[in-house]
């Protein structure tokens, strides 16, 4: 028995260059738009552009672009209005939209989706974590424990010296004449550390196994100290970033940072409509009147100028990055909210099945990871991304060395005005004696 209706691939496999009505958003990576002045909108590039426009290459059907009048995604709302992008499909005012669109149960009431054609996971991003301070740099490389740990091996060497000089002199009558005075041993036992050498003014193999085991352990905090010296210097070390949900609610509380959220975006449903306590804290503390954008161009510049952290899609994030500057913003290194985009077809649209059958060729020729990378790449080149190397040393990370100089010869200065004063209160008083 013949079938009485044709397949519906069969049916759809070509459209006979019909019109295909398409409701969007300027929206790039995914769509690129521009306006002629005459009315039309016309698709320049965009992920999502070359997807659709695959389709119709090999279905034979053209596209027209019709902005979407509130500039939202949409869904259904609770009065059962269907607003945005969904409700233009929902009326059959559109055949299709398809731009950055999520999969969501509460817009599937409203509209059929194709299979997914692209995934992707949720990012933070906020303004690059500034540079900490490197003023005092060179105290850096030891930890507070281990630069008291040194000062205090200093402190005690020199009189530890003294002492074994003077109880062999007690024991065996020997007598160091250099070693007498205290400060000139410290002074002595003090130079290897600045990675001054000396000959041990002794033949006495006692003495030089102590210095041997001393003459070590100075080479060893030479060493370490000058590797962890250049690694600081020449790379840079940042405040802590906003990393993780976690890390976004701890700078909402303490440093007054603002959620920006797409409105009436499925980030926005995400942060409104789920059961995890993480994601209630944080809208819980959303504002509104500052948080809420209806394009994400506004997010990106808002995290430029103030403390804000943009809650979006990793791709048209990286893509609008990229054209700012990359390195004014982070990216956190935990994503969250793994998701799929999808076409958005009437409910019971018979060519639906249609494009998913060459959405799944252009998945599997890897044609979609490909518009991805074009528009990734058409960013940097608006940029000039340039690789950066270790920035040089400059002065202001060796203004603790300077410090130390300036106050050593304070104290010098300091010294000098001592010993003079009482250079002149001993001759006074032996003036006086006479």
């Amino acid at each position: 028995m013949r079938p009485l209706y044709r397949p519906v691939l069969e049916v759809y496999k070509d459209f006979g260059g019909r019109e295909l009505i398409v409701t969007v958003i300027d929206n790039w990576p995914f769509w690129h738009l521009t306006y002629p002045g005459d009315g039309r909108v016309i698709p320049t590039s965009g992920l999502d552009y070359n997807v659709l426009k695959t389709i119709g290459d090999h279905l034979n059907f053209t596209i027209r672009m019709e902005i979407t009048p509130d500039g939202k995604w949409g869904g259904v709302m609770a009065d059962g209005t269907v607003t945005g992008m969904v409700g233009v499909v929902h009326r059959h005012e559109a055949h299709a939209a398809i731009n950055e669109f999520t999969i969501t149960e509460q817009r599937e009431k409203a509209v059929d989706f194709t299979k997914p054609y692209y995934y992707e996971s949720t990012t933070l991003i906020s303004p690059a974590p500034s540079k900490t301070l490197r003023a005092y740099a060179v105290f850096t490389s030891f930890t507070y424990e281990v630069w008291i740990a040194l000062i205090v091996v200093e402190l005690l060497i020199g009189p530890l010296i003294r002492l074994m000089v003077w109880m062999r002199k007690k024991l065996f009558g020997e007598v160091h004449e250099k070693w007498e005075y205290l400060p000139d041993v410290s002074l002595f036992m003090f130079r290897p550390l600045v990675n001054q050498g000396g000959r041990v003014p002794s033949p006495k193999w006692f003495y030089r196994l102590v210095f041997i085991g001393y003459f070590f352990f100075s080479f060893l905090m030479i060493s370490l100290y000058a590797d962890v010296m250049i690694s600081v210097l020449a790379v840079p070390s940042y405040e802590k970033p906003i990393d993780s949900l976690y890390d976004l609610l701890e700078a909402i509380k303490k440093d007054h940072y603002v959620t920006v959220l797409g409105c009436g975006s499925n980030n926005e449903f995400i942060y409104s409509n789920t059961t995890m306590e993480i994601y209630k804290e944080i809208y819980a503390r959303f504002d509104h009147s500052k948080g809420c954008i209806k394009n994400w161009d506004d997010g990106m510049d808002r995290v430029l100028h103030g403390k804000y952290v943009f809650s979006n899609n990793r791709l048209g994030a990286e893509v609008r990055a990229n054209v700012r500057g990359r390195e004014k913003f982070h990216f956190a290194a935990h994503e969250f909210y793994a998701h799929g985009y999808s076409i958005a077809c009437p409910n019971g649209s018979p060519y639906k099945t249609a494009f998913e059958e060459v959405l799944v060729r252009e998945m599997t020729y890897g044609l979609v990871q490909k518009y991805m990378r074009d528009e990734l790449e058409k960013a940097r080149t608006i940029q000039g991304v340039t690789e950066k190397g270790p920035e040089p040393i400059n002065v202001r990370h060796l203004q603790a060395a300077y410090y130390l100089w300036l106050f050593g010869n304070f104290l010098g200065g300091c010294a000098v005005i001592a010993e003079t004063v009482v250079k002149r209160h001993t001759s006074r008083d032996s003036d006086l004696g006479k």
